[in-house]
């Protein structure tokens, strides 16, 4: 199965594939969507910007995605986002104690030691590797699943 990543803020499940650039390298932030890309869905190549368009029209629902955050330097799948557009997930974040930096979310404890004079680090490929248990939400509070 291939993927392409979304890195629009008013992106939404309900919302045809073709409404977005789909990233095809590590161009992405510090939370994205990755659609899963049949082997039937045709890919437009956009030379030279890393990104792809396609013509099919159906939603990123039937396709299927996930919701990822870098949290603590670790790529974490958290779907319990998917009911919010990506430009809204901080604040759903914030609810559960975790902070947006430059670096991606920390936790509380990360948070107050973070020191905002340092620039921006690159953000870590996205591998298995670096992939943490996914989150969801249980009894009001981020848990690993």
């Amino acid at each position: 199965m291939r993927h392409r990543y979304i890195t629009n803020g008013t992106a939404q499940g309900s919302k045809q594939i073709n409404c977005y650039r789909l990233i095809s390298k590590n161009k992405y932030s510090n939370s994205f969507i990755r659609v899963n890309i049949p082997d039937d869905l045709v890919l437009n190549t956009c030379k030279g910007d890393g990104y792809n368009t396609t013509e099919d029209t159906r939603t990123l629902e039937e396709l299927g995605y996930d919701c990822f955050i870098l949290v603590n330097g670790k790529w974490r799948k958290a779907n319990f986002l998917k009911k919010h557009q990506p430009h809204e997930w901080y604040r759903v974040l914030e609810k559960y104690g975790l902070r947006s930096t430059l670096n991606g979310y920390l936790s509380k404890e990360r948070y107050q030691t973070y020191d905002w004079s340092e620039k921006q680090a690159p953000l870590p490929s996205f591998s298995k590797d670096l992939i943490g248990p996914e989150l969801v939400i249980i009894s009001g509070k981020i848990q690993n699943v």
